[in-house]
């Protein structure tokens, strides 16, 4: 009497057939617009509606898209990224001109010859399906979906759509998986997304502060039978002197506001205990030497290479030198969450 439901069964490209489509298809204009379907997922008529001043580097800006957001981030391959750049170097486009100025029907007609170089029935979504499927497994790096799951959670939690035990345990998944799919997962049932406002606080409360101004060549840090702290929010030096002898001293970078993009600190220690708290996006440098003493590094470096650099240099005589960071970058997440979610509520 009823009719049971039947079930699509889509077939997925497999990957060298596209590859091969994209090798043999020759002209330039056509090529990048196959790679941005099958590489990055774009539908056609996102494909179309690209200018020049979408393109950042490997990151693409979808201007009002079909899912009605106002913009999306899509992210393609660095190859395809140096063949698009090249493509609108030698056209001569304007920021604002179309890149693929054709309509809807010819892009779709060029799609469907270009499958049949293989004697492959394509069609525009057949690529994106493509992508959906294999892209989490090469082409859209594992960090970038770390980072913009991590977000969306401290976005959902903050407005109270997910408890903080809910949080915490997806914050541990997103952490620590090595799987785009299983960290994308942790995402899919929320409904928010990361606005401008999102963007602009966590600028604030994770960028490191560098504002090159004046501030004094040398700093001078002097400890004898004492201590000395230096935290909270002050000038970082271009150079800093620290003499420990049966002393000790705590030099926190956290809140600290870099006015030079690289600081040196030239440390003696003698029969004394020295700790340096670095900031997790700022790099180190340890140049440190110890007799009978000793210097850990546990501090992550920066990817950052427009970031501070701190060089540590000097000598550890019976002495220990510690270069850490003071807080886990999770216990940073967590108190900015809880930052955010005490703003909203």
């Amino acid at each position: 009497m009823f009719k049971r439901s039947q079930v699509i069964q889509w077939n997925i490209l497999e990957k060298d057939t596209v590859d091969e489509i994209i090798f043999r298809t020759i002209n330039p204009r056509n090529r990048i617009m196959l790679e941005l379907m099958s590489r990055a997922g774009m539908r056609i008529s996102e494909v179309l509606k690209l200018t020049p001043n979408d393109i950042n580097g490997r990151k693409i800006t979808l201007r009002h898209p079909k899912s009605g957001k106002d913009k999306e981030l899509v992210y393609i391959p660095q190859r395809l990224c140096n063949r698009l750049e090249e493509y609108i170097l030698i056209t001569g486009l304007m920021k604002n001109e179309r890149i693929f100025p054709i309509s809807y029907a010819t892009a779709r007609d060029m799609v469907g010859k270009a499958g049949k170089i293989l004697n492959v029935l394509l069609r525009p979504h057949d690529l994106r399906r493509f992508a959906a499927t294999y892209a989490s497994r090469s082409g859209t790096p594992i960090e970038t979906v770390r980072e913009e799951v991590i977000d969306k959670l401290i976005m959902n939690y903050s407005h109270g759509k997910l408890s903080y035990e809910a949080f915490e345990r997806r914050l541990d998944t997103a952490m620590e998986s090595q799987s785009n799919v299983e960290i994308a997962a942790l995402a899919d049932d929320l409904e928010m997304d990361v606005d401008e406002s999102y963007t602009d606080n966590k600028k604030r409360g994770f960028s490191y502060q560098f504002e090159p101004g004046h501030t004094e060549d040398v700093d001078y840090i002097v400890n004898v039978f004492s201590g000395a702290n230096r935290s909270g929010t002050w000038n970082v030096a271009k150079e800093i002197r620290v003499l420990s002898i049966f002393s000790g001293s705590d030099i926190d970078f956290s809140h600290a506001r870099f006015t030079h993009p690289r600081v040196t600190i030239k440390l003696f220690s003698l029969f004394s205990g020295d700790n340096i708290y670095i900031p997790e996006d700022v790099n180190v440098i340890s140049k440190a030497f110890c007799v009978f003493g000793s210097v850990d590094n546990t501090a992550p470096s920066s990817n950052n290479v427009n970031a501070p650099t701190i060089i540590v240099e000097g000598l550890s005589i019976f002495s220990g030198i510690d270069i850490k960071i003071k807080r886990t970058i999770k216990e940073r997440f967590v108190a900015f969450a809880d930052s955010m979610r005490n703003m909203f509520n």
